[in-house]
């Protein structure tokens, strides 16, 4: 329950940030329960009332959350709310009861303001850094860079080994790479402990070797040429580091060659 109550108002506090815009919804929803209207019933408070009772519970959201795999993207179930269009429903509704063009300019505005203090425009958020977009590919020049070293050598669909910001951006500009880890893969790791991963039974000790040293960054986990031969043995082609880190000091023990670098990555050649 405890846990439940944790994982939706961490989910809560992800997905609307710094933003207040949240107070406007809770409005919103106050402002059709008092207008009473059976089409606002149907579409709106019975499927708000079933997700409360469901993904919304503390007695459920867990359990939920294990079955459809969002142990660390909880807060994308937060979008089910509509919210945006909530807000926006009711206060044309409420505009459109006010007689008089004047007060329904006078209501505009007033609705207007209520966004713009409560709403929070993205650019200015600080929980996520939206920037205009660096290219026409609408992603960053580093994932291009990355992308022409991958490439570099011909192979179509080059098996990477790489983690973090990479496995959620990268096969979205370039899908033609296949990740050793899949991205489920990568969120059991990031949401277990190394002692929690060595025990999983059912993940190989291979793996979990992999795990230890690229993901845990235990580098004293796995020798450098035992490490070489597992990747190997699973036929990655290109492994990506950042510079600088302890991974790309360690991956330099291995004998792997450099095949490039980018802005803050390094792209390592396995054979």
């Amino acid at each position: 329950m405890t846990d439940s109550m944790h994982l939706i108002k961490e989910g809560f506090v992800k997905f609307f940030g710094d933003s207040s815009i949240w107070i406007l919804y809770i409005l919103a929803i106050v402002v059709l329960i008092y207008k009473k209207r059976k089409q606002d019933q149907d579409l709106i408070f019975k499927p708000l009332i079933l997700m409360l009772l469901t993904i919304f519970n503390p007695l459920f959201a867990e359990m939920i959350v294990k079955i459809a795999g969002f142990e660390n993207r909880y807060h994308r179930f937060l979008w089910i709310l509509i919210y945006f269009i909530i807000i926006a429903y009711a206060m044309v509704s409420l505009i459109e009861q006010i007689k008089g063009i004047g007060k329904k300019v006078l209501c505009t505005v007033f609705c207007i303001i209520l966004i713009i203090v409560f709403g929070n425009p993205c650019f200015f958020g600080q929980m996520y850094s939206y920037k205009p977009a660096e290219n026409v590919y609408f992603t960053s020049d580093e994932i291009l860079d990355i992308s022409t070293l991958l490439h570099s050598e011909g192979k179509k669909e080059p098996l990477v080994l790489y983690s973090g910001w990479l496995i959620n951006n990268y096969r979205t500009y370039d899908p033609s790479v296949k990740s050793f880890l899949p991205r489920s893969a990568y969120e059991s790791f990031t949401s277990h402990t190394e002692e929690e991963m060595m025990k999983a039974p059912n993940v190989s000790k291979y793996i979990k070797a992999l795990g230890s040293v690229y993901i845990y960054q235990n580098t004293e986990a796995v020798r450098p040429e035992v490490f070489r031969t597992i990747v190997e043995a699973y036929e990655i082609d290109y492994i990506v580091s950042k510079q600088g880190s302890v991974i790309s000091q360690y991956l330099e023990t291995t004998g792997l060659t450099v095949l490039g670098t980018t802005k803050s990555m390094i792209v390592w050649k396995v054979s």
